[in-house]
């Protein structure tokens, strides 16, 4: 299991929130900022993360803090300009948390919660338990998941990857894009997210619906709906 930096205590532990996004999306142009019932997707994370406990909450973006005023409300949130050229399809997550960390004094920030703005079904209570969750563990990240059952799995082939007989406590857990924490000095030596046996948080299945196609947009719209 990997483990925290031993130097590094989790007492009084100051965990940030990140949100990433960007305006170049190609399959849904404009994504962050397309309404979802009547509001800017990425409005839906802003509002949870400066609603929990998180100590700040910054957004790193290639828009400008003028242009996302124009649309958003940021309460007290900070604003990082990306670079365009940190902002490309093939840029990967680490440009924009190392464009953070150089650029941003984090001498009193221990950990980032990593928010994803197309993940607009988590709640404020997500957030606060996976952050409890992460410092009570010794592990140096967590992601959030999903349970699937694991007699429900096929290949590409359709045959069966495990025992086809039904066992209702046979499970696997998935990644659902919804909220990653991570020290940053376990991230400024490893420069990755993720350890090798992660600390988990559990959400419903129902809530993590991660939203990449105007397909995601019309579902998430309807299960919103439904729920009142």
């Amino acid at each position: 299991m990997c483990t925290l930096i031993e130097t590094e205590s989790k007492d009084h532990y100051n965990i940030v929130g990140l949100i990433p996004f960007r305006s170049g999306s190609k399959r849904v142009p404009g994504k962050p900022l397309k309404l979802l019932n009547g509001v800017p997707l990425v409005q839906y994370t802003i509002d949870q993360a400066i609603n929990s406990e998180l100590e700040q909450v910054y957004i790193t973006s290639d828009y400008s803090e003028e242009e996302l005023k124009e649309h958003l409300e940021l309460y007290n949130c900070k604003v990082i300009q990306r670079p365009k050229e940190l902002c490309e399809d093939n840029s990967h997550y680490t440009a924009y948390i190392d464009h953070f960390l150089e650029t941003q004094n984090i001498t009193n920030i221990h950990a980032l919660c990593l928010l994803q703005p197309t993940c607009p079904l988590r709640r404020v209570e997500d957030i606060n338990q996976a952050c409890e969750h992460f410092i009570i563990s010794d592990n140096p990240t967590l992601v959030s998941v999903y349970k699937v059952s694991r007699n429900l799995l096929y290949d590409e082939s359709n045959r069966s990857i495990f025992n086809p007989e039904y066992d209702p406590n046979y499970y696997v857990y998935v990644r659902n894009s919804s909220i990653y924490i991570f020290d940053i000095e376990y991230y400024k030596l490893s420069h990755n997210i993720f350890s090798k046996k992660p600390t988990t948080y559990e959400m419903p299945a129902g809530l993590s619906f991660d939203i990449n196609t105007l397909k995601d947009f019309d579902i998430v719209k309807s299960m919103m709906i439904k729920g009142g």
